[in-house]
């Protein structure tokens, strides 16, 4: 067991995750990335994934997260994402629809940029799919 530490997981809407863990694993834009107590401080550029942490109870949780960033201190973490899920949060049909709709935007796309948002929105999207279809 790690020592733990406070972490805070927040979305525009709401505080996703507030509480004492002792690791989280993130996407980052180098790679999968954990995170104990004491880890020197930075700041980590994540992409849309899987983000999974152990909680104080040594119970592993797994969300769905889009594109954000984590400040990380020797004590304490704070991510900032669009949007974070749940397994139960995400309905499977939605998320089919949506990875259609951004398949068109890139096929139809009117600008680099488009094309970006679609890639992010569809990196997104998988993850979600592939969290829901382990649980």
């Amino acid at each position: 067991m790690y020592p733990s530490y406070y972490i805070e997981i927040i979305t525009p809407e709401r505080v996703f995750y507030r509480g004492m863990i002792e690791e989280i694993i993130v996407e980052s834009l180098d790679g999968q990335l954990g995170i104990l107590k004491n880890t020197m401080p930075m700041v980590v550029g994540l992409k849309a994934g899987i983000m999974r942490f152990l909680d104080a109870g040594g119970e592993w949780k797994e969300a769905a997260a889009s594109a954000g960033f984590a400040v990380v201190k020797p004590d304490e973490v704070t991510v900032l994402c669009d949007t974070v899920e749940w397994p139960d949060e995400i309905e499977l049909a939605s998320v089919k629809r949506e990875i259609e709709k951004e398949e068109e935007n890139i096929r139809t796309r009117k600008s680099y940029r488009d094309y970006l948002l679609s890639k992010a929105n569809l990196a997104k999207a998988f993850a979600q799919m592939k969290l829901k279809s382990r649980k």
